[in-house]
């Protein structure tokens, strides 16, 4: 609540907590004027924010989990910057605590004059994460564009994401730091890896792909770096989990080979092209690092295995042309 915003709503979706979640938040919204409280059945993140987007009032939505911190001040900022170039979308920087965020004293107030991107130039330019909570939204956009009525607990904002950069006609990075994510061991993309994560993330990586084709984004570097590292992870958990790759994801795996291979020169290239060429390195934590690279060696064996289940896609086919 400490920002200089004269006019900001904060909505609280409790979704269907068990414990004195409730309670907190009714002695909250008694005390601050601006705060609502929703409370709900559990039906995961996307419900949840699909909810709070359609009951604001606002002109731009920002999201924020519940163990996160909003940096002091940074809403009047953010808001300056977007009303002024009439952004659909900002994206922003956070950074990564356990105890206390370390925000800088004017982390809100250094921000440089911004470029104004298409969301198409944007994804091909910039490395993107697939949070919601490093990015403003402008709400009637978000609502038309992004919200799918699709739920689910595991990767959901994967793919509305996306179709929230493609779909924006004026899109912007912003050079300060906004959110504190707490490093929670105990949240939801730190639990053991169980089918229902394999199945959550294997239709977001068929749908992820169709989107790319159905929208002309295969020649997106970025788009198609952030497909490789889903289809990388998602071998992990096939391996942790002793599960089998099915046809349709196969076939996934193929057109990505082909299309980095042909397009991009392999997948090193790829990965020099995207964080050295446009002068931004992705910011993965080790292990996902790890997981992206390791696709390489992924690629040999699962062509290996596309050329036994004759399913290989050839250099001509593949995600550019819808094949």
């Amino acid at each position: 609540m400490n920002q200089d915003l004269d006019l900001f709503e904060v909505i609280c979706i409790n979704d269907g907590s068990n414990d004195n979640t409730q309670n907190i938040l009714a002695q909250l919204e008694n005390e601050y004027a601006s705060l609502r409280v929703i409370n709900k059945v559990n039906e995961g993140p996307a419900k949840a924010r699909e909810i709070g987007a359609e009951k604001a009032t606002g002109e731009y939505l920002v999201f924020l989990d519940g163990d996160d911190l909003l940096a002091p001040n940074a809403l009047g900022e953010i808001y300056t910057v977007a009303s002024k170039n009439d952004l659909d979308m900002a994206v922003y920087d956070y950074v990564i605590f356990s105890d206390q965020p370390r925000f800088s004293k004017d982390s809100a107030h250094t921000l440089k004059p911004v470029s104004v991107y298409t969301g198409k130039e944007y994804i091909n330019q910039f490395m993107y994460t697939a949070y919601n909570w490093d990015k403003l939204w402008r709400r009637d956009f978000y609502i038309s564009k992004v919200i799918s009525g699709v739920g689910g607990f595991y990767y959901e904002d994967q793919l509305p994401t996306l179709k929230g950069i493609y779909s924006s006609n004026r899109i912007a990075r912003l050079n300060i730091v906004c959110v504190g994510y707490r490093d929670n061991a105990s949240s939801t993309t730190r639990r053991a890896i169980t089918k229902e994560h394999f199945q959550d993330l294997r239709s977001v990586i068929l749908s992820y792909s169709k989107v790319l084709k159905d929208n002309d984004l295969c020649r997106s570097r970025c788009a198609l770096m952030k497909l490789a590292h889903m289809l990388a992870l998602l071998d992990e958990h096939r391996h942790q989990l002793s599960l089998e790759f099915d046809k349709e994801i196969l076939s996934v795996y193929s057109e990505v080979r082909a299309f980095i291979v042909s397009q991009n020169g392999g997948f090193v290239n790829l990965c020099q092209k995207v964080g050295v060429v446009y002068g931004f390195y992705y910011k993965l934590e080790t292990m996902c690092l790890a997981r992206v690279f390791g696709f390489i060696g992924k690629l040999s064996r699962i062509k290996r295995i596309l050329k036994e289940k004759k399913l290989v896609v050839s250099k001509n086919q593949g995600l550019d042309n819808g094949s």
